[in-house]
């Protein structure tokens, strides 16, 4: 579960969707809030909810619940884990993975062997007339880690995660297995990539001038964009690949050269989209690289991405996961003081 921002077209109506701003400035054109999920196998869109830019993550999250069906392991940012939004998507059978800020305050009960730990969270006070039945307070298993790089560069990083989860057996879910499974979140961002740089354009905007217009082209570019993931998917299946091997650009540029093409039939089409992609195979495993962050745009009070092989990705040479092991709070017990007389 991810979410992300599409620009539309400056016009007095649209305005409606709502800008960014910054301590200088003021975007220069509206934005739509999109919330997807999306499966990290095919990066196919299981589900998608938007609407204007003040709508929180979290709001739009609770129109995809319920696509979160027994089975599924949702994983999502820490963004995410409201109370509400956290109780209620475990509600539905879904099991959850969801990264969580160190702020928020949990107690070890019991440390596992494999270094997590369950935990019990509490729901505010504040929000206790919102719960409307539900329980002031869940069982979590959490994992503390930290994920270590090293650069050919010779540069370092060490980055400290937090994760929470429903699936509180240790022995059938190790920790180890967990946390390296959380960096499949990443698939998200590349399925953005996907959507908004290699079919959309980079920094390209939404045409529609209208509300009801941008409306009708979203969903129109989303269907567009199921349907070349689904070829996809239907292709790695039946030849047993893969489909992070099969290009996406591929796929892509056949299915507008079809638009031109239009006197052929439909399973010509399909077929020369498979032989294309069949033709144009990624490497069986990704290369692992790390890339310095920076802000893209100048247009904010942050360092711009410099230009340059400062700015390029660097291969990684070193990369592990380790787990942080709980430790129980000790129990304290009260000593009466007593005087002599």
């Amino acid at each position: 579960m991810d979410g992300t921002y599409l620009e539309v077209a400056d016009t007095a109506v649209n305005a409606v969707f709502g800008r960014t701003r910054n301590q200088r400035r003021i975007a220069a054109f509206p934005q739509v809030h999109l919330v997807a999920l999306i499966e990290c196998g095919t990066r196919a869109l299981l589900g998608v909810a938007f609407d204007v830019r003040r709508i929180c993550e979290q709001d739009l999250t609770r129109r995809l619940l319920d696509r979160m069906r027994p089975g599924m392991l949702v994983l999502a940012d820490r963004g995410f884990p409201g109370w509400l939004l956290w109780v209620d998507a475990a509600a539905g059978g879904a099991d959850l993975l969801w990264r969580i800020s160190a702020a928020v305050r949990l107690v070890p009960d019991q440390v596992l062997p494999d270094g997590s730990w369950l935990a019990t969270r509490h729901a505010d006070k504040n929000i206790w007339k919102a719960l409307a039945g539900r329980p002031r307070s869940v069982r979590v298993r959490v994992i503390e880690m930290v994920v270590v790089i090293k650069a050919a560069d010779g540069s370092r990083r060490h980055e400290p995660y937090r994760l929470i989860t429903t699936l509180l057996d240790h022995v059938a879910f190790p920790a180890g297995e967990l946390s390296a499974l959380y960096a499949q979140r990443w698939e998200s961002e590349l399925e953005f990539r996907d959507l908004k740089i290699t079919q959309r354009g980079p920094r390209a905007v939404l045409r529609s001038k209208t509300p009801t217009l941008v409306n009708q082209e979203i969903w129109a570019y989303l269907v567009t964009h199921q349907a070349i993931r689904r070829t996809i998917a239907a292709t790695a299946a039946d030849h047993r690949l893969d489909a992070d091997r099969l290009p996406f650009t591929v796929a892509l540029t056949v299915a507008r050269d079809t638009v031109i093409r239009t006197t052929v039939r439909t399973g010509t089409h399909l077929a020369e989209m498979t032989a294309s992609l069949l033709a144009n195979l990624g490497p069986a495993e990704r290369r692992l690289r790390v890339c310095p962050r920076a802000v893209k745009r100048p247009n904010a009070i942050y360092p711009s991405k410099p230009i340059g092989p400062a700015s390029h990705s660097t291969k990684i040479i070193e990369y592990r996961i380790e787990i942080i092991t709980g430790q129980t709070a000790p129990t304290t017990t009260t000593k009466q003081n007593s005087r002599t007389r």
